[in-house]
Parts: C-alpha cells; structure tokens; sequence
C-alpha cells in the first residue's frame, strides 16, 4: 500500500481543481494526464496548473482599507478621479461624426478628440493625455513589448495571479493564494505601493480574476471550489461598501471563468472550459440593472484552448493567453485587433516581445494598450510573479 508522499496538490485548469499526491515523475504525468483529461500541457510542469491552496483567506479587517479611500475607479489615494464620467453613449461607439461630436465618435458627449486639453487618460479618446496636456491620436500601429519586468511591489513568495488596471494605471487588481488584493500608486510613473485586501471579499473557496467597471462601482471575479463560477459585488456610490456578492445575473453556468467587464458595464468577456478546452465567450445586457443575455463565442473554432481575456477601452484589441492542443508545453499571450467593436476579431497571432520558454497567462492590458501586465513562472521568487511590459506608438 502506497503512503502519501510529502505533500499534496491542487490542480486547476481553467477553474477545475484536483487532487493529485506526490509520485515519481513518470507516474505523476501519467496521473495528472489522465486526470485533467486533457491532450496538451500536464499539470506537472504547468504552474498555472499548479498548487493554490484553497483554505479561508483572512479576516475582513485584515489590512484593509475603507471604502471611502477609494475613488469614482475604486483607487486608494489616486487624486482627482480618472472616469467620474458617465460612460459615453452608444452614438459614440457608431464610427460617424454625429449631433454635437466633434470628430468621429469623440468630443461633445463622447470623449475628447486628439488636440482637446485633457488631466488623465481616461478623457481621451485614444486612451492617451500627452505630458504636454492635450489628448493625443489613436495609436494605428504599435511597436513591440519591452522586456517585461517583475512588478516589484507586488511579488513575493507566494503565487500571484490575474493583473488588472483601473482605467486610469493607479490601481492594480490581482490575487495571492486565493484572496483578492490591491495595490495602488499616486501617478503611472510611480512605483505601486504594498498590496492589501480588497475590503469586505472574503470566501473559504478561491477568488481570482479580478474585473472593474469605469465608474468603481461594480466588481467581477472567478470563485473556484471544484468548479468556477463568476460573482458580483456593487456599491452604491465609492464611499460605500462593498455588498454582499452574488452569482453574475445572467451567468449561473459552472466553469465560467477569468472575466473581463467593459468600462461601462454593458459587456463582458469571458472563458469556459466545459468542453475541455478553453473558449473566450461574451455576453451583453441592456443596462447595469439587467441580466447579461445569451453568451456567444469571440473567434471561431479553432485548435487552441484559449483563457483569461483583457481588452483595451474601446474593445478593439484584445490579449488573451492559449496554448496549441497538440503538442503543446506551455501558454502564451496572443492578440487580435477589429474595426469596432460590433465586428469580429481578426485572426490572433502571438504578442511581441513578452512570451518566453515559460509560462505565460492572465493578462491585464491598459485602457489604450500600452502597457500589459500578465503573470509568469520565469525566475519567479514564489510560483508566479506579475510582470510588465510597455510599447511607444508607432503611427
């Protein structure tokens, strides 16, 4: 009779979690090959596949900060609030310059077109508030990803996951072993500071993925037990607390996963692994108040298992994490790009510049795409460590 062996760890892929003990390396493939009932990638070798202790996270009082430290994008100490707006109307997301617009789709009740004076990147349309004060155009071509970086604040000696930004760059979203946190900075060129709980989030089951709207008010993350499911939580205005989270309406089925929310609250993107291999979905509702109505599929089928979506503002690029079925070690980051967001997503192709021989996945784009923080096993002090890399406009 075989004893347990050492220590004991819990397996997930795309929100699955199984049990799996300690064997020689051989027999260990041999079991999680079988167990994860998958043809690509074992868990063996795959951190995003491996340990994350489940057990209670901490008490709510634990570093915690009060809800009325954050402001309208759920910033702590952020300064004027980037997003107090409310979200534009559909007449700008139509590509013609209509009413009172100033230029296609910006100025008069959208936001400022290229040359506007502007205080925070989230008035501009492109996303981009020059140094010098005035929105700046549309990026049409990008160059490649820096090198990335480890987020030095934020890693340690434990396993960090799912990187997102407010819309403004002074937040960071994420989570460590199970708990959400958050980690904030006075301007996009300051360091983060050290991270704390997201207030009054706990659960004895796994939360990830964290997702926020524009205005600060509505928060979207992935619970895993032995399958995932997304919740909700609200507020009523940024000094409020948190409620009590519920299921995301609209979208009760298990093994969805790794969400995405858009600025305005109307759309969110998302992964499901019901089939086997993962699938980006995404849903609409008709206001904040309203369900999220029938899911459909992002890309075609194809022999990828994609996870974890992030989206810049406008929902015209997308980067999401994949690995190839057949024959495949690792995830990588890839990106499509499409007109508007009522078309569909060209073909996706890898990210420049940022995958390795490592892993790669959750990634979190900046509002207008220049900048993405995603989570990696290369030279990590713990499991995973959060990464960042940048890119300058080419044209």
């Amino acid at each position: 009779m075989l004893a347990k062996l050492l220590f004991e760890y819990r397996v997930r892929h795309g929100g699955h979690w199984i049990a799996v003990h300690f064997l020689p390396v051989m027999l260990l493939l041999g079991v999680l090959g079988c167990a994860s009932g998958r043809t690509g990638p074992s868990a063996a070798g795959n951190p995003r596949l491996a340990a994350r202790d489940s057990g209670v996270t901490g008490d709510d009082g634990s570093l915690a900060v009060p809800s009325d430290a954050f402001d309208a994008d759920g910033n702590v100490g952020s300064g004027a609030a980037d997003g107090d707006t409310d979200p534009p109307p559909e007449q700008c997301e139509d590509g013609v310059q209509t009413g009172t617009e100033a230029g296609i789709d910006c100025g008069g009740p959208c936001l400022a077109c290229p040359g506007a004076s502007c205080t925070v990147n989230s008035a501009c349309r492109s996303g981009q508030c020059g140094t010098d004060g005035y929105c700046q155009a549309e990026c049409r071509k990008w160059g490649s990803f820096s090198e990335p970086v480890p987020v030095e604040a934020i890693n340690d000696a434990q396993t960090n996951w799912g990187p997102e930004t407010t819309v403004d760059g002074l937040t960071l979203l994420f989570c460590t072993e199970g708990a959400l946190l958050m980690s904030t900075r006075t301007s996009v060129t300051a360091p983060f500071r050290a991270p704390a709980p997201v207030p009054g989030i706990t659960s004895r089951n796994d939360l990830c993925d964290p997702t926020i709207t524009g205005d600060g008010l509505e928060l979207i993350y992935a619970e895993y037990s032995e399958s995932s499911v997304l919740r909700t939580t609200t507020r009523a205005s940024r000094n409020d607390a948190w409620r009590a989270p519920s299921t995301t309406e609209g979208l009760s089925a298990d093994n969805f996963y790794c969400p995405w929310i858009s600025k305005d609250g109307l759309r969110i993107y998302f992964a499901d692994d019901s089939s086997g291999d993962g699938v980006l979905l995404m849903a609409a509702r008709q206001s904040r108040d309203a369900p999220f109505g029938p899911v459909q599929p992002l890309f075609a089928a194809a022999s990828r298992s994609d996870d974890c979506p992030s989206l810049s503002k406008d929902e015209r690029l997308i980067v999401f994490e994949s690995w190839l079925p057949d024959g495949a070690t690792r995830t990588d980051l890839w990106t499509a790009t499409r007109p508007s967001r009522s078309q569909p997503f060209d073909a996706p192709s890898l990210v420049d510049g940022v995958n390795s021989s490592n892993y790669e996945y959750d990634p979190g784009l900046s509002s207008n795409g220049s900048v993405l923080y995603f989570a990696s096993d290369r030279a990590s002090r713990g499991d995973v460590d959060i990464y960042v890399a940048t890119r300058d406009c080419i044209d």
